[in-house]
């Protein structure tokens, strides 16, 4: 967490398969919780800066990369029948 008095946000940038880094989220809270639309083996990567009332953005922080397994979606037919 930022402990400026004038911090209004925090925004949150992401990466999918080391493709180019998009705005993911921003909020005053320092937490963010994702949701894939991806399936498959994903690598994801996130960078952080803060944000001051006046617009400011802060250098981006450090990138955490994570991979993840999304698997498949599992699509059932003839449920109920």
């Amino acid at each position: 967490e930022n402990s400026e008095v004038d911090l209004a946000s925090y925004r949150v940038y992401r990466s999918v398969n080391e493709r180019d880094l998009a705005l993911a989220s921003e909020s005053g809270l320092a937490r963010y919780v994702d949701t894939l639309d991806e399936f498959g083996l994903l690598t994801l990567s996130y960078r952080v800066t803060a944000v001051d009332e006046n617009d400011n953005e802060s250098a981006q922080s450090t990138v955490i990369e994570i991979v993840v397994d999304n698997g498949e979606p599992i699509i059932a037919n003839g449920l109920g029948e």
